[in-house]
């Protein structure tokens, strides 16, 4: 007899590591929620959106609903990058990858020269986002001359 497949939900590495306070409110992060998106519902980021972005908005990037209990990340037009943000950097990258792998209510990214240096990782969760439909890459100032 052939072998059900467990309907579980995947479980966060024990190894995530924890975040820093938020940098403009000094809020803290829930990021290990699973995802609660369900029909009509949205997920629970959605309450949380403001203290998602404030770690995206360092790397130029932005959390913004789509649709009813859709998601998108979208890149800042002339948003202010600090070039020495490495944690900030890796924060962002981070919570990328919890969004990616554990949350169907992300259905849209961009992602740009500021958080592609951690190309590795987000590219290890792509195939595992059950959900994405759309990504965009901006890779200017990125590539050499």
């Amino acid at each position: 007899m052939p072998r059900r497949r467990s309907r579980r939900r995947r479980r966060a590495p024990a190894t995530d590591s924890g975040l820093e306070k938020s940098y403009f409110s000094g809020s803290s992060l829930n990021y290990r929620s699973p995802c609660t998106k369900r029909e009509g519902r949205p997920c629970g980021v959605f309450k949380d959106i403001s203290i998602w972005n404030e770690y995206f908005w360092q790397v130029g990037l932005e959390l913004r609903e789509l649709s009813p209990a859709e998601l998108s990340l979208v890149e800042v037009d002339d948003a202010f990058v600090p070039l020495e943000l490495a944690q900030r950097k890796h924060e962002a990258a981070m919570l990328l990858h919890r969004l990616l792998v554990y949350h169907r209510c992300l259905v849209s990214v961009a992602l740009n020269s500021s958080i592609f240096e951690y190309d590795r990782k987000l590219c290890d969760a792509l195939p595992q986002s059950s959900s994405l439909r759309k990504l965009a890459l901006s890779l200017a100032g990125h590539l050499p001359p």
